[in-house]
């Protein structure tokens, strides 16, 4: 039985880390930490059958592993896509109920990892389940020129960004007219 009440512990983040925003997705969570000296970053924990978690594997993580572990954060890239001008942080997390995640990064671009079909590159490639397919690897989300992106929300098999104009755009799964495309 899960304990309750005092007896129920705390998820380890790491020393002195705390969580600014939980996201849980389909059987896993993701949580961005607070911007302490290294800025804001993510850890993810839970089932993870297609690199859903964003650590280049497809092992399942019972939890976050504190200060135990360096690969514990998620590679989000750098500034300039090539290993320099210092790594990207995440402003925003959402994870999905495809076993797909995303990112609303430090640069105000999306990055998506996880399950295929619903990521909204254009593709059917996985990304985030092997190596290299993470930090400068793993591509933005085109979603044109509209406007700086300021919300990022996930849904069952979709995801949905809100622009500082106010407007929407959405991609992924579209069966039941989630995306709002009149379609």
């Amino acid at each position: 039985p899960i304990s309750s009440g005092d007896n129920l512990p705390f998820v380890n983040l790491g020393t002195g880390r705390t969580a600014i925003q939980l996201s849980i997705g389909n059987y896993f969570s993701c949580a961005l930490l607070d911007g302490a000296a290294s800025g804001s970053r993510v850890k993810c924990w839970g089932y993870n059958p297609y690199g859903n978690l964003g650590y280049e594997d497809t092992t399942n993580r019972t939890a976050p592993q504190g200060d135990n572990l360096a690969t514990d954060y998620i590679n989000l890239g750098t500034v300039n896509g090539d290993g320099s001008g210092g790594a990207l942080y995440a402003k925003q997390i959402a994870a999905g109920g495809s076993y797909s995640t995303c990112a609303l990064l430090s640069n105000n671009k999306i990055k998506c990892w996880g399950y295929e079909y619903y990521l909204g590159y254009g593709d059917v490639l996985r990304r985030g389940h092997a190596a290299g397919t993470m930090g400068d690897a793993l591509p933005y989300i085109d979603l044109g020129t509209e406007g700086t992106i300021v919300e990022l929300q996930a849904g069952v098999q979709f995801f949905c960004a809100r622009f500082d104009n106010a407007k929407l755009k959405c991609w992924g799964y579209n069966a039941q007219g989630n995306l709002g495309l009149g379609e």
